[in-house]
């Protein structure tokens, strides 16, 4: 199972990222939830934290070099990290 909050979205949250690296990793995790949307139109609960998701990752793209990053990275973090718990309880039960 392949897993939003990993070692290369932890790395961005890091203050030595670059601005490439981190545009790059939420175009990929914006990328993953676009395909997961389409597999999860049926489940309500994972479509909502999907959106829940997108609209954290689109908050935290327009504040990349500013003062409030930190701040919009941990609640992206925090939604990926729901998102996470919501598909591995799905898959086991």
């Amino acid at each position: 199972m392949q897993y939003f909050v990993d070692n290369g979205w932890a790395y961005i949250g890091r203050s030595c990222a670059s601005i490439e690296t981190i545009e790059e990793s939420i175009a990929s995790k914006l990328v993953q939830l676009k395909q997961l949307e389409e597999v999860a139109a049926r489940f309500p609960s994972i479509m909502f934290q999907v959106q829940k998701c997108q609209c954290a990752l689109y908050g935290l793209r327009m504040h990349i070099g500013d003062r409030n990053y930190e701040y919009f990275y941990r609640y992206a973090d925090t939604e990926l990290g729901r998102l996470d718990q919501i598909l591995h309880y799905e898959k086991t039960g």
